[in-house]
């Protein structure tokens, strides 16, 4: 039986992928380092990071492998050091964390 977040996770991989094609159209057309970063924090990691919270502690290892290549490939493509998976977790449940402290 396979784990059923695997196929959420596997999609999203797949929606990452699709934008690094266009990380790469950017990169050809020899936009700035900035830019090239901004296009990815704002499209690739964000397709990443959606829900996070719920799948991530919880995905396999090839799944979390799938993961980790698309942030090395972004990196290589961006010629520049990302936060990791494990960083962009991290961050996503101390400020969901704030956030449920905080509500009245």
């Amino acid at each position: 039986m396979t784990y059923p977040g695997s196929t959420n996770i596997s999609h999203t991989v797949k929606k990452a992928q699709q934008s690094l094609h266009f990380l790469r159209k950017l990169r050809k057309a020899n936009l700035s380092q900035s830019i090239l970063k901004a296009f990815y924090r704002g499209t690739i990691e964000s397709i990443l990071s959606n829900n996070i919270i719920i799948w991530y502690g919880n995905c396999k290892a090839s799944d979390h492998k799938a993961l980790l290549w698309v942030v090395r490939t972004a990196e290589i493509v961006i010629g520049t050091s990302l936060p990791s998976m494990d960083d962009l977790h991290e961050i996503r449940c101390v400020k969901r964390a704030r956030k449920i402290i905080n509500d009245p």
